[in-house]
């Protein structure tokens, strides 16, 4: 049953900013042990994700389609999406509303901008990294380097 097109997407949009905002306002009071069970645990659902998604290019319906190159065209989408995303710098955009919703749901609480009321452990007090901040390239561990 389809509500209406887009309403997978209008979901995922409604369900990350809610469980990012609770992970927000709640997880410095969560024990670190658990943080990192959590994560692992929606690493782990979303690598599920992705590989059903990647069984689905060799659907009978996704070759009816596009024709027997359905794996190129989705490996071509991907490649042309992350060109155009990095050449964009959408990352690099989200990353900076991802800090102002961060500064503005923390603002006032314990003197602070980071969860629990911490200063920002940049370079200045002591920290290799701004904080909400990931070095470029490789050794972040993603495919991207920078653009």
């Amino acid at each position: 049953m389809t509500l209406f097109v887009g309403a997978g997407t209008v979901l995922n949009v409604v369900t990350v900013l809610v469980g990012g905002t609770v992970g927000l306002l709640l997880g410095a009071r969560l024990p670190e042990r658990v943080r990192l069970v959590a994560m692992d645990a929606l690493g782990l659902g979303t690598l599920s994700i992705a590989v059903l998604s990647i069984l689905d290019v060799t659907s009978p319906e996704l070759a009816a389609a596009v024709g027997p190159g359905a794996a190129l065209v989705v490996i071509g989408a991907a490649l042309l999406g992350g060109i155009l995303g990095a050449l964009l710098r959408v990352e690099d955009r989200l990353e900076r509303v991802g800090h102002g919703l961060r500064t503005l749901l923390l603002r006032g609480r314990d003197g602070g901008t980071e969860p629990g009321g911490a200063a920002p452990a940049g370079p200045e007090r002591g920290g290799s990294e701004p904080v909400g901040t990931e070095p470029a390239g490789p050794a972040r561990g993603g495919p991207h380097g920078a653009a």
